[in-house]
């Protein structure tokens, strides 16, 4: 059997990330050349197909002779390249899980300026009963739970708040440093929502490119 021949060396993850860019590399130039009609979709688990491959590569380097010689019509072009695509493959495929997913912290920022602009809101419907807000001045918060709604409440309310400060300074129990985080955390929300349609996009791009 092929795996009695040579026992395949153990993979590291730097050996992994290192050789997979190289041969990522190496290979980008017949990545270029194919066609769309060359390119499909995978119908298996391409870890799994990974680690196959470079399991034993080494045992089929060491038939290249045999091969050669019994298998004349064999592209061994491509099976010399066993190693290099399994590399690149790993590599590719690692830059692309990284592009499609969700920005770290997305979800504990939405959370805390969900909350924020609960409070904000309450605060502010206060403060329109006592004739401090205007109703219109609160009428453009939307109140809906999507990453972007949430955002831009949260800003339109700290908006609010900022420019009243100097009436509101010591007759609410929300301090100014609350605001300041709010804002902070929306603003940042706003900038993981561009980064997450980003990656939606990129992810559009990949379906195009295999249909």
């Amino acid at each position: 059997m092929l795996s009695n021949l040579i026992e395949a060396e153990p993979i590291t993850q730097e050996t992994l990330t290192a050789r997979g860019r190289d041969a990522l590399n190496r290979m980008r130039p017949k990545m270029a050349a194919l066609t769309t009609s060359q390119i499909r979709p995978l119908n298996f688990d391409l870890g799994t197909a990974i680690s196959r491959a470079l399991a034993v590569a080494p045992a089929i380097r060491s038939l290249r002779d045999q091969v050669t010689r019994d298998c004349p019509s064999a592209d061994q072009a491509v099976i010399d390249e066993l190693e290099d695509r399994a590399f690149a493959a790993a590599c590719a495929n690692a830059d692309y899980e990284t592009a499609i997913a969700p920005p770290d912290g997305l979800d504990a920022a939405y959370n805390e300026a969900l909350e924020a602009r609960s409070v904000l809101m309450a605060g502010a419907n206060f403060l329109v009963t006592c004739n401090v807000f205007k109703p219109a001045q609160v009428a453009g918060v939307d109140g809906g739970r999507g990453y972007q709604e949430v955002a831009q409440d949260a800003l339109t309310l700290v908006s609010l708040y900022t420019q009243n400060w100097e009436r509101l300074e010591g007759k609410l129990p929300i301090p100014r440093e609350k605001i300041d985080r709010v804002q902070a955390v929306a603003e940042r929300l706003m900038l993981l929502l561009g980064y997450l349609r980003l990656s939606n996009i990129f992810q559009q791009g990949m379906a195009d490119g295999r249909s």
